[in-house]
């Protein structure tokens, strides 16, 4: 009798309708690192003021603002609680820190380590990965290059003895979740989805043969066994609680509500993660009893906001890839006790096959709002017809339709791309070094670019060119300008200002040209002495944009010139001071005292300028935005009369 009561109270608990609450909670999350904080605050505290359990909404996010620890670690004694590709993440007493090392060590070792600890760096980016911000969002805010690593006590747990014994990379990449790449079918594999759809997989099987009451008790067993394998990760203890909202008879709006209060009190940094914002939306909107076709919709934006790119396959047939996920994860178990070699090459290459169903391209811009407001405002709202709208302009790159700049963060270097509008026309200055590739590539994908109009390789230093073959074999390039020039003419016209030199540096092409009535200069790694040249040559020359030389260096950037062309902004292409010492004091201290504005791309990210006929609007990875109103739209004759 007591233990129905208990049922019947626990029961009464959660048929609290708390998806609203839970809606809104996420949508906070999720806008405050879009927008200023205490304007996301303000903008989600009306919404919640309108619903009767507001206070409830109010509890939540405060929970989503408890100050974090971001005292730097004093100990050097932790348990290894995972493992990725070229990193642990060690479980000091205070802190989870990323630990570097080539020692071979396993799942719950106890071990100590010398070193010294630093903040996780990373690159900030508009299209792709942050490493920093993907830690910071677990909670892990430090890393240490350890050594005279001890062992203290070896590992006691079946993951432990599992790990030890394969060699195995597709047991590691399935069961593990080991893997370094980051599209969006790893991406799938990393967040644990593999074991989300075995168990889907398996109980399907099993339900043709063993009746519902004995399922239940399989299941509830293999959920307690995964979840200690894993301890207790946010996936396990998510399908733990499904199956406890199955037993209880929920509906999706319950679901919705739970998950989200479960997610925000006991995994908070999930809920901006793939793992949790897949199956959350699906609830909310089947929930809400949408068209099914919303929820593909839904998992199309999902996928191009988070990766910039969109995998057909994955939009259209999920539920037939999540099969294959759970497969792939029987496979691995199997290949552990026994060679599954064949099958496992067969399952690479069909995955493989996959990535030729990638459309890639960020679609954030304002064409996206206009079609999302066209869709709500028509009577016949279709969200099929939106969703094909939306792939055909991705797969065009059609979703930029101003001219526009991006000084990309490819760290200590130079990468610069000019778009006209709707993907007319690119031009990329300078590629970066061999490291920046990716960045640079994500950013290219992100824009829609398939084809380089021009080239330009300012000089052959290896932070600004390194990356001029790959780029050949991955992009169509039309044409590759190293050269000294008067003047080319294309969408834009460029002039280029520099005279030739011996020295590399001095010898970098001085790229000039205009936008919208706007005046760009590219500075390369010319010197002072370059500078010197160009005023002279062009004593009214001004300048809008202006690219610093050098990154920063106290070898470019004159007090005498800065005063001169007079820059509206000056951007620096930069990487970690502490490495570099870029941009010099000096240099910034010039800028200061002649109210020169400046961005940095180690500091700022990607820093994006879009030219409209209002004005310009500015546009950084860390969330700086300014908009420039230009009133009057004007020409410079300075370079013409050359």
């Amino acid at each position: 009798m007591k233990l129905n009561t208990i049922s019947l109270k626990i029961k009464s608990v959660f048929n609290i309708d708390l998806w609203q609450e839970g809606l809104l909670c996420v949508i906070y999350a999720l806008l405050k690192d879009e927008i200023p904080f205490t304007m996301a605050f303000l903008i989600i505290l009306i919404l919640f003021i309108k619903h009767k359990k507001w206070w409830l909404a109010l509890f939540f996010v405060l929970l989503l603002n408890l100050p974090i620890n971001d005292t730097s670690p004093n100990t050097y004694i932790g348990k290894i609680i995972d493992i990725k590709n070229n990193y642990y993440i060690v479980q000091t007493e205070t802190h989870k820190v990323l630990l570097y090392s080539d020692m071979n060590l396993n799942y719950d070792d106890s071990i100590s380590f010398k070193g010294e600890y630093e903040l996780i760096e990373g690159k900030y980016s508009n299209y792709g990965f942050d490493f920093k911000k993907f830690n910071n969002r677990q909670n892990i805010y430090y890393q240490i290059e350890a050594n005279d690593i001890a062992l203290i006590k070896e590992g006691i747990s079946i993951r432990n003895i599992i790990y030890s014994n394969t060699d195995s990379l597709f047991v590691k990449k399935f069961i593990f979740n080991i893997n370094s790449d980051e599209d969006i079918i790893s991406s799938f594999i990393n967040s644990g989805y593999c074991f989300n759809s075995f168990l889907y997989l398996f109980l399907g099987l099993f339900s043709i043969f063993i009746k519902p009451k004995t399922l239940d008790k399989f299941e509830l067993i293999l959920l307690i066994f995964f979840g200690i394998f894993y301890h207790f990760n946010f996936i396990s203890c998510r399908l733990l609680l499904n199956f406890i909202f199955k037993k209880l008879k929920l509906n999706n709006k319950q679901k919705s509500g739970w998950l989200a209060f479960f997610s925000i009190c006991f995994f908070p940094h999930n809920i901006f993660s793939l793992k949790f914002l897949l199956p959350y939306g699906i609830n909310i909107l089947y929930g809400l009893k949408y068209d099914k076709n919303y929820v593909t919709l839904y998992k199309l934006l999902l996928q191009s906001f988070l990766f910039s790119q969109v995998n057909l396959i994955l939009l259209v047939g999920y539920k037939y890839f999540s099969k294959i996920l759970g497969f792939c994860y029987l496979i691995s178990i199997f290949h552990y006790f026994i060679d599954m070699t064949f099958i496992i090459t067969i399952i690479n290459n069909c995955l493989t096959i996959m990535d030729y169903f990638i459309i890639y391209q960020s679609p954030k811009s304002i064409i996206l709002i206009l079609l999302l407001i066209i869709h709500i405002i028509i009577p016949y709202k279709n969200p099929k017809v939106l969703t094909i709208t939306i792939i055909i302009l991705m797969y065009l790159g059609l979703f930029f339709p101003f001219a526009s700049v991006s000084y990309i963060n490819v760290g200590q270097g130079d990468s610069i791309l000019i778009k006209d509008y709707f993907n007319k026309a690119n031009y990329l200055i300078d590629t970066g070094k061999e490291s920046a590739y990716k960045s640079l590539d994500t950013f290219l994908k992100a824009k829609g670019v398939k084809k380089i109009d021009i080239l330009f390789i300012t000089h052959y230093d290896s932070d600004h060119c390194a990356n001029i073959e790959i780029l050949k074999k991955d992009y169509e390039i039309e044409n590759v300008v190293d050269y000294h020039f008067d003047k080319i003419e294309s969408n834009f016209t460029f002039y280029e200002l520099n005279n030739n030199y011996l020295d590399k540096n001095a010898n970098s092409l001085v790229l000039y040209t205009m936008i919208n009535g706007k005046s760009l200069l590219f500075m390369g790694d010319a010197t002072t002495e370059n500078e010197k040249n160009i005023i002279e040559k062009y004593p009214l020359l001004k300048i809008d944009y202006l690219k610093l030389g050098h990154h920063g260096s106290k070898t470019s950037t004159s007090l005498e010139f800065i005063h001169s062309i007079q820059p509206k902004l000056a951007i620096i292409s930069s990487g970690n001071f502490a490495y570099y010492q870029h941009p010099n004091p000096q240099v910034i201290s010039t800028l200061n005292n002649l109210g020169i504005p400046y961005l940095v791309t180690n500091d700022d990210g990607d820093i994006e300028i879009y030219f409209t006929s209002l004005g310009e609007i500015i546009v950084s990875s860390n969330k700086k935005i300014s908009f420039v109103f230009n009133p009057n739209i004007f020409n410079h004759d300075i370079i013409r009369a050359r």
